[in-house]
């Protein structure tokens, strides 16, 4: 919210807390726009321009779609756990394009640069029908 204060333009806009809003004396369009009262919501910076990060522990997340086959998911997590990397947070979500397919979201402990995270992303490409890496950042 303080990124949209400082830009100052009408064509820019974030979603966030009402207290957020007010605390940067920014107009709320729209409140309650979950679609299921469970919901939350997870915040994230978008950049097209690399974050170099110094230090600290950071995570990575990744998003793929398994192969509609016995095993499929085992082998890919099996890569994290051959590698001893922990995994923080694994979601899934039914795939539009096709019956019985499976978007997984993934979090887990290591920078995207790190050779050993490099080799289970290898392992991972070669088990999975589609892959991308969304980006590391601090924990």
């Amino acid at each position: 919210m303080n990124e949209i204060k400082k830009l100052g333009a009408l064509s820019n806009a974030a979603i966030g807390t009402e207290f957020a809003a007010m605390t940067n004396d920014l107009i709320i369009l729209n409140s309650k726009i979950e679609d299921n009262p469970s919901n939350f919501t997870r915040f994230i910076i978008i950049s097209k321009k690399k974050n170099e990060i110094k230090n600290g522990k950071l995570k990575t997340s990744i998003i793929y779609v398994t192969k509609h086959k016995p095993g499929a998911l085992y082998n890919v997590l099996k890569s994290f756990a051959d590698a001893n990397i922990n995994l923080m947070k694994i979601e899934s979500r039914p795939r539009r394009k096709g019956r019985w397919e499976y978007i997984f979201l993934m979090d887990f402990e290591g920078d995207i640069k790190d050779p050993k995270v490099q080799k289970v992303i290898d392992n991972i490409e070669n088990e999975v029908i589609w892959f991308k890496v969304l980006g590391s950042y601090p924990i």
